[in-house]
């Protein structure tokens, strides 16, 4: 076996493995991920952010719900549209929020998960 034989084979068995892991997590998924691809700012350039909504959530109703606000938005999701949700460093935030209000070790919130661009460390200095 040639050295890209055995790349592409294990490429592949690592690609068929996360896509195993994902279906196998999204078990104990839940709520909605509503996708902004270009939501703009006064203040950064434009860029990716989702906003998962718990189950039950409905706009038209008065219940308020806390947000948390959370960076490197693309590693949040197992619904999202991004690729990295492909990747093992994904933290399953719509898996991991839904079981802690299952257990009432939370209570129900929004989180919006903002992407970075590649202008990430300019733009964290720039408040500072």
């Amino acid at each position: 076996m040639t050295k890209l034989t055995i790349a592409l084979l294990f490429i592949s068995a690592t690609i068929i493995a996360l896509v195993i892991i994902k279906k196998v997590l999204n078990h104990g998924q839940s709520g909605s991920i509503v996708h902004y691809s270009n939501f703009s700012s006064e203040f950064v350039m434009q860029r990716p952010v989702e906003v998962w909504l718990p189950e039950g959530y409905d706009p038209s109703s008065s219940t308020t719900y806390p947000v948390i606000y959370m960076h490197d938005g693309q590693f949040l999701f197992l619904g999202s549209r991004s690729w990295y949700t492909w990747t093992p460093w994904n933290w399953n935030v719509d898996v991991i929020i839904p079981r802690m209000i299952r257990e009432k070790k939370m209570r129900p919130a929004i989180v919006v998960a903002v992407s970075y661009t590649h202008l990430r460390a300019h733009e964290t200095s720039l408040h500072l």
